[in-house]
């Protein structure tokens, strides 16, 4: 029989933390699943350690590949799935115990819904550890996407349950170009199959967070990463909360623009960072933002977006800085 969910693990250069990632989720209450331990091409013991695991558990499944990214590992879990649900969880986290069976009772009772739950943030010597999002008093709740992109966890997927029937009617896989963001792009791409979401307010995930992660290590090109986004997520906001959505994503890509010229950004010259931004400012996501997202601006801040010309805003913050320094 085909077990109800496939629990996939992508693991690469995690040996250290491994074995309380797979132990979590062999200790789920819901039992019934099939645990696909991806080793990406790892070159320490994370490949022993899992066929190690393999040999003591028969839901465990193992695929051995070459280095490919997060990506590429969690696509070729997919595709060895045979669950009727995909949940994913990242090799160097680990989760609660009621995890599995919380999301699942939730989906089947909510059919077509893009359910999310609360997550924990911790650091790897446990010195700290905090609630990502609200903690309300209806642990399960009705709500809608720009909710759940307010709580901040419209991204991740391993705070999430994913109906297999649903991935494959678009044969939705994680796209293997992107640095970063995929998991963000593969949600909202999700969400936009989905008939209602719901929020479980109780965290049940432990994400780790690691100092040389992708999402933790500094990038110049943030840009290129969150406007695509924009639009992807856009059909998924109601007319009355657009505006927000706007407000909100201004304020980001504006400091995006600002994070281009990061003291860490040694690879661009001063030029090359100019154009980028200006190229950055042309962009329909970025003049959306511009349009919608600025009217709490000054008015001739206003007027020099509005031109969406970075190299007048460059001009403006120059002189701006230099006038405020007297």
């Amino acid at each position: 029989m085909k077990p109800e969910i496939s629990i996939i693990v992508p693991i690469y250069k995690v040996e250290s933390f491994l074995s309380r990632c797979i132990d979590s989720i062999l200790n789920q209450t819901f039992t019934d699943f099939e645990l696909i331990l991806v080793d990406d091409g790892s070159p320490d013991n994370c490949g022993k350690i899992c066929d190690d695991y393999a040999q003591k558990d028969k839901r465990i499944k193992v695929i051995h590949k070459e280095n490919g990214g997060v990506s590429s590992a969690r696509n070729t879990g997919m595709e060895a799935a045979n669950g009727k649900y995909i949940m994913f969880c990242d090799g160097d986290d680990y989760v609660d115990q009621q995890w599995c069976d919380t999301l699942y009772n939730v989906v089947v009772k909510h059919q077509k819904s893009f359910v999310a739950c609360n997550w924990y943030r911790e650091f790897p010597d446990g010195s700290n550890r905090f609630v990502v999002a609200e903690v309300r008093d209806d642990t399960i709740q009705d709500t809608d996407y720009f909710d759940i992109f307010l709580l901040g966890l419209s991204g991740s997927v391993c705070s999430k349950i994913f109906s297999f029937e649903i991935l494959k009617s678009i044969n939705l896989l994680f796209d293997e170009s992107r640095e970063i963001g995929e998991d963000a792009e593969f949600c909202a791409r999700y969400a936009s199959l989905c008939d209602g979401f719901i929020y479980i307010s109780r965290p049940l995930y432990h994400y780790l967070y690691n100092g040389d992660s992708a999402i933790s290590t500094y990038r110049w090109n943030w840009l290129t990463i969150h406007l695509p986004l924009i639009s992807i997520r856009l059909p998924l906001i109601s007319e009355a909360q657009k505006e927000e959505f706007f407000i909100i994503n201004y304020s980001r890509l504006y400091s995006m623009l600002d994070n281009v010229f990061d003291a860490r950004n040694t690879q661009m010259t001063k030029l090359q960072k100019l154009r980028y931004n200006n190229k950055a400012m042309h962009t329909k996501e970025f003049k959306m933002c511009i349009k919608y997202g600025t009217k709490h601006e000054k008015w001739w801040i206003r007027a020099i977006l509005k031109t969406h010309n970075y190299y007048l805003l460059y001009a403006y913050q120059k002189i701006y800085g230099k006038i405020k320094r007297k």
